[in-house]
């Protein structure tokens, strides 16, 4: 039977705003701004997204593989799609040459796969570790690389601190990003994430890739950088209790209540992308209200201290809001002491999905 007041509705015109926001930003004569939405555009819906930002004039998109890549041309023909993990197999090789799949080559193993296999001189992009030290080839292989058969379109790097305005490492990445403009008179540039756009313009170059702030992640308390919410996640009300005596609550008895305490059953868990370290730390929203989550985080159920509630809206209360405007994603990533983009992730995909615009 279908739970009507268990969902998460994702707001479209919202992600629309947030990414013309971002162009905004960047000189759009000069610099396209393209959209990131690798892991099912950050679990969110990559369908769905892709035809919203394709409506407000995105046509670059970057994904993490190919079954990706895919989607996204179903939903747009004309669109120039980028998949981050490169070529690594013959098969590969043949579908982004037949679908002008755009592969980011971050590995010297990946160039030699091209140049013995490739029909055709193949369009990349090359993507340099400056600093990163995950993928991208080292500055210092620069000149034993074999482009033979690739046409470079964009040289890449990925910036490690951009949500740190300050930290060292950002100037000291754009500086060995700069030094590989000598080596690649004819192609463009992209280096800056969603971070890296609100660093300034000198970090811009021919292309930014956001990804995060697309979907609402903020990561600064700066009015002029703040993206708009997409994402609230709403459970439905299981069962309403007034205790007739003291007692414990939930597994492993962290939480007691008291005779007459009145406390409302939620059907949503760890298992919905709700974390059990939020067990009697985080709070909920509804009519109004904020309540404490008490007790320990199932893995379909919460409990949470409805005391405060006035007796009309503790009885018909529905649905309570987990993440919104009211409970932010941030609020719950910093309880968790992990980032947005986790929580964004993590929210289940058995969770009906309703999308507005």
């Amino acid at each position: 039977m279908l739970d009507n007041y268990q969902y998460i509705k994702i707001n479209l015109s919202n992600i629309k705003k947030n990414y013309l926001k971002l162009q905004s930003i960047v000189n759009s004569k000069k610099t396209i701004c393209s959209a990131v939405i690798k892991a099912n555009a950050y679990g969110l819906g990559i369908n769905q997204i892709t035809q919203a930002l394709c409506d407000v004039g995105c046509k670059d998109f970057w994904v993490a593989n190919l079954n990706e890549a895919y989607l996204v041309k179903n939903n747009s023909q004309i669109s120039r799609i980028y998949v981050f993990q490169g070529v690594n197999s013959i098969e590969e090789l043949n579908i982004i040459e037949e679908n002008n799949f755009i592969p980011v080559i971050s590995d010297r193993a990946q160039l030699d796969l091209i140049n013995k296999y490739s029909k055709k001189k193949l369009n990349i992009i090359i993507n340099f570790d400056t600093g990163i030290g995950r993928d991208g080839i080292q500055i210092e292989e620069i000149e034993l690389l074999n482009l033979a058969k690739c046409k470079t379109l964009f040289v890449m790097s990925h910036l490690s601190c951009s949500e740190q305005k300050d930290h060292f490492l950002n100037k000291k990445q754009l500086g060995n990003f700069n030094v590989l403009q000598k080596f690649f008179t004819d192609s463009k540039f992209t280096f800056a994430n969603s971070g890296g756009i609100f660093l300034g313009p000198e970090y811009h170059f021919d292309m930014v890739r956001p990804g995060g702030a697309l979907y609402g992640v903020n990561t600064s308390t700066d009015k002029h950088t703040q993206m708009l919410n997409v994402v609230e996640f709403y459970a439905s009300v299981l069962s309403r209790k007034v205790f007739y005596k003291n007692q414990y609550i939930g597994y492993n008895a962290t939480h007691e209540v008291k005779k007459g305490d009145k406390v409302l059953i939620l059907n949503a868990g760890y298992h919905d992308g709700y974390k059990r370290i939020l067990s009697s730390k985080s709070k909920v929203y509804a009519k109004g209200f904020i309540m404490p989550v008490i007790g320990v985080v199932s893995m379909n159920m919460i409990a949470v201290d409805a005391n405060q509630l006035p007796e009309s809206i503790f009885m018909e209360i529905k649905s309570v809001e987990l993440i919104g405007e009211k409970i932010t994603i941030d609020e719950i990533a910093e309880l968790v002491n992990t980032d947005q983009r986790e929580i964004l992730t993590s929210l289940s995909s058995s969770c009906r999905r309703i999308y507005t615009s």
